[in-house]
């Protein structure tokens, strides 16, 4: 039986005793509206979503979320989608473009970026987004922002994206910037406002140092997943090889596996995990890596650290992938932990030593209380990719799901159903 598209809501009306001699099931219409009129408004010339109550009639999928603080948050998705969250609602704000939003980056809250399909780039002042006009039609895939220097409100802007494509903010306007690459690129990291550091396909590694990005020397041909940054001069990427940055050089450093590593947390200088294919686990001493018994042959997609005063050494640390596995680091050793479901997980994050959440495929929220995990009612059957804490400890997901999920103890909020 074919299916309706899923963006277009039904509003079923059963039939009576008699229209059930004549009908052989419910009439059926699609929940828009349009007036004769020819008007420019909702209901008056043109088809517009019908939700009560919900800021996305359309429930549009939503692919990025910040907060700046517990009553400031923004996340954008497909179909020019920007959601403003001001402590207890989310709402809807117009957007210039019907493109799909990918990323955003906000230096103040009347100060903004998201950027998205076919180069389309838009700009937060406090009360509205504009769009800016540039010469890019690729997606573009990252943005990052710094103050100058001098730590004054003179900032520094930069996208990132499809076939080395980059573009500056220079306090004005976007404007292309001279790319060194053509591989595409991922990933910016800011360290300073005079430093900073992209990676990506082919082993590419780009170098900011205040008046160009240039292509520096890169000891790794295959493509690099994962980055971390202690310092100016302790840098960490990691993918088919693991390379650092000493601050001179980059140079790679020998891995203990031959697996490929997908992600990567340095706590300090002398203590880090990296995790990957095949279960793999190793961990930085300060000058080595080494291969850690891992309880898993799984292979791991997130790792994330939260401090834990019991621990030794202070922290404890998650792991989390395929096949539902979720690993514990106690100070000590990893374990694998029960886990309640089965469903791949993409991504861990902690409110606290006593709280956090792991999410993944078909829309699974696991919650943690304490070491103990369990299956949380999710309010969405689609995949659910990433998750931040704001300021007061709660939880925020994001993925395929059309709307934001609200994550607080035992309470998954669809905020998109107006809650």
């Amino acid at each position: 039986m074919n299916r309706m598209p899923s963006r277009i809501r039904l509003l079923c009306f059963a039939p009576t005793l008699s229209l059930v001699l004549l009908l052989a099931s419910a009439l059926c219409v699609p929940a828009f509206a349009t007036a004769p009129d020819g008007g420019a408004g909702p209901g008056a010339g043109r088809w517009f979503c019908w939700d009560a109550g919900a800021p996305d009639g359309c429930h549009n999928v939503l692919n990025a979320i910040t907060f700046l603080s517990a009553t400031d948050g923004w996340a954008v998705g497909n179909g020019g989608t920007a959601l403003h969250w001001d402590g207890s609602h989310w709402t809807k704000v117009s957007t210039p473009t019907g493109r799909n939003l990918l990323a955003l980056t906000f230096l103040s809250s009347t100060n903004g970026w998201a950027v998205g399909d076919y180069g389309v780039m838009l700009r937060w002042n406090g009360s509205s987004w504009t769009q800016t006009v540039t010469a890019a039609t690729e997606e573009l895939y990252a943005v990052a922002t710094t103050l100058s220097p001098s730590r004054q409100p003179s900032p520094t802007g930069w996208i990132v994206g499809d076939e080395g494509k980059i573009f500056k903010w220079d306090g004005a306007a976007w404007a292309p910037f001279a790319s060194p690459t053509t591989n595409n690129l991922n990933a910016v990291v800011m360290v300073a406002a005079n430093d900073g550091w992209i990676v990506r396909d082919a082993g590419t590694i780009l170098r900011w140092n205040g008046s160009s990005w240039a292509k520096v020397a890169s000891p790794v041909t295959g493509d690099l997943f994962g980055l971390a940054a202690v310092a100016a001069n302790d840098v960490w990427a990691v993918g088919v090889k693991i390379a650092h940055w000493n601050g001179s050089a980059w140079s790679t450093v020998a891995s203990p596996t031959g697996y490929i590593l997908r992600s990567v947390a340095m706590i300090s200088a002398s203590d880090g995990w990296a995790v990957g294919y095949g279960g793999v686990i190793i961990r930085w001493n300060g000058s080595q890596w080494r291969l850690v018994t891992s309880p898993t042959t799984g292979y791991l997609n997130a790792v994330a650290v939260n401090p834990n005063p019991a621990a030794a050494g202070g922290y404890e640390a998650w792991a989390v992938g395929y096949y539902g596995a979720i690993l514990h680091w106690d100070g000590t050793a990893w374990t694998q932990v029960a886990s309640p479901t089965e469903a791949e997980l993409y991504t861990v994050v902690s409110a606290s030593r006593e709280l956090g959440w792991a999410m993944g495929e078909y829309g699974v929220i696991l919650e943690r209380r304490g070491a103990s995990w369990r299956v949380a009612l999710s309010p969405t059957g689609d995949d659910l990719y990433g998750a931040t804490v704001d300021a007061a400890g709660r939880g925020w997901a994001v993925g395929n799901v059309r709307g934001i999920l609200r994550l607080l103890p035992g309470t998954y909020l669809p905020l998109v159903l107006g809650r």
